[in-house]
């Protein structure tokens, strides 16, 4: 296709009459193909500009928009018109304006500069981050003007303030931080990680933990768990004893959260250390503690049960023995004694009675209180009862506030028994004439004392016996407190206090006594 321009001239006479044409004809294809070029890539030029990301602006020397376009209506919602005659600073955040003022000076030096994000308000009042960069045009004969390009930035930005938070928070916490690769390669660690290890970046960068970590007492169940679960896609937690650079052990609880790529693939993964070292060896400890004060315990009531045994042996030796030796005196001289049989075989009929009388009285001290069949107020009641027919002691025993519902089974034999041990201590030691027993439910406490009229003792001086070291001993079963109080010829009270709460959280833990 070709382009040309006809140019003609009419020759005429006097009176107007034509006379000839005179014509030239000109091939301007070359300069139209050109100016259709140009139309085509302004055309393009607008095209991009309208409807793409950046921002077209002409600022004035006076600092005023001269021109505005692009995708600023998309982007910040204002139109061209709007802008005419108005001064960038308008919408500038006042927090930015002097690094922008003092960048538009630095223009007179450098014709191009690039400024560091900034906020301009949109039409909707919030604030946009936007990048620019400026080119100065002010000595351009069409344009006289600074040119401002820029975009939209404010998601790129918000990513990376949430990056510098999480950097900061990775950096600064003091919990190790580890992130590896899919491979399971240590790529960075934090400076909590270094401190607590010992290990510095460029020692473990590329090494898997699980090489280098682990030690001898480090459970290979815990190993081969981690092993599994860092193949998969899905977060994980768990508790494993490290060593240290310096071959110190490192408790530690550790979360593991997976990092995946837009198609789900593992790209990689990073752990948050907490050091339980000190919670763990507390633990230990505690559970070393109670394992020795079970035994203390285990210890008491098996030395208790063997002067029990003792004391009982000691019973049937020098009273049940004599009785029943002297039933079987008294037989075998019946035998041979027709004339006072009858009344030998009396005597020794009163002797063996009184010897099955004392054998009830010893079985009474080895059985089990009725506790679950009449409770714990009756069982001490009716242990009280027994223990006065025999001895020349009164106890007075005060259950008017006393609620045991709720106690466990074990907690109230274990109580029986402390009673049992203390009345015993005071009817072989105190020389009491009065015994009183107080049972008191308040709302947080159980308070039980025992207080006798006996000749007392210097607690100061005197050691604990067995009988005391059994109270201590079970009361500790219940973290129950013990206090015993006495003087010289004014009596002891024993009281013990026991947290209501501690019996619901150790029901069951004692030993059966």
């Amino acid at each position: 296709i070709g382009y040309v321009s006809d140019r003609g001239y009419i020759s005429r006479n006097q009176e107007g009459k034509p006379l000839r044409l005179i014509g030239a004809t000109q091939d301007i294809t070359e300069r139209k193909n050109a100016e259709q070029k140009i139309l085509l890539r302004e055309q393009r030029f607008r095209a991009l500009v309208q409807n793409g990301f950046d921002l077209i602006g002409v600022i004035d020397k006076e600092g005023n928009y001269t021109h505005s376009g692009g995708s600023r209506k998309k982007v910040l919602g204002y139109d061209s018109a709007s802008l005419a005659g108005t001064t960038p600073f308008s919408f500038i955040h006042p927090d930015d304006s002097g690094a922008i003022k003092k960048a538009l000076s630095d223009l007179q030096i450098n014709k191009h500069l690039q400024l560091a994000p900034y906020r301009y308000k949109h039409a909707n009042g919030e604030w946009r981050w936007m990048e620019t960069s400026l080119t100065n045009l002010l000595d351009h004969p069409e344009i006289h003007g600074i040119i401002a390009n820029s975009r939209d930035v404010t998601e790129r930005k918000n990513i990376e303030d949430e990056l510098k938070k999480l950097s900061l928070v990775a950096r600064e916490t003091i919990n190790g931080v580890v992130i590896r690769d899919k491979h399971q390669n240590i790529v960075w660690v934090n400076s909590a990680f270094t401190k607590l290890f010992g290990y510095e970046l460029n020692e473990v960068i590329g090494k898997n933990p699980l090489d280098f970590l682990p030690g001898p007492e480090t459970d290979i169940n815990v190993i081969n768990y981690i092993k599994k679960k860092s193949i998969t896609k899905d977060p994980f937690s768990f508790e494993i004893l490290y060593y240290s650079k310096t071959g110190n052990k490192i408790y530690l609880r550790i979360q593991v959260q997976p990092i995946l790529d837009d198609n789900g693939e593992l790209v990689q993964s990073f752990s948050i250390q907490n050091d339980i070292t000190t919670e763990k060896v507390l633990k230990e400890k505690a559970e070393l503690e109670k394992i020795i004060k079970q035994k203390q315990i285990t210890d008491a009531v098996f030395t208790a049960q063997e002067i029990e045994r003792s004391e009982i042996g000691r019973e049937l030796h020098d009273n049940v023995n004599q009785l029943l030796g002297a039933t079987c005196l008294y037989i075998g001289m019946a035998k041979k004694d027709e004339e006072n049989r009858d009344s030998l075989l009396t005597s020794a009929s009163t002797f063996a009675l009184d010897a099955i009388e004392e054998i009830r009285k010893l079985s009474k001290t080895l059985i089990t209180p009725l506790i679950k069949e009449i409770g714990l107020a009756d069982s001490i009641k009716y242990l009280s009862e027994e223990i006065v027919l025999v001895h020349s002691v009164k106890i007075l025993l005060t259950t008017d506030n006393f609620l045991e519902e709720g106690l466990s089974y074990k907690f109230k034999l274990n109580i029986f028994r402390i009673i049992q041990v203390a009345i015993n201590n005071i009817i072989q030691h105190a020389q009491a004439k009065n015994i009183f027993i107080n049972m008191e439910d308040n709302s947080n406490e159980l308070l039980i004392s025992i207080t006798d009229d006996g000749i007392g003792f210097d607690t100061n001086k005197r050691k604990s016996g067995i009988g005391i070291t059994n109270i201590k001993s079970r009361s500790a079963l219940y973290n129950g407190k013990v206090a015993l109080t006495s003087k010289k010829g004014k009596g002891t009270i024993l009281s013990l206090t026991f947290n209501k709460a501690n019996l619901q959280l150790n029901t069951d833990t004692s030993v059966d006594p």
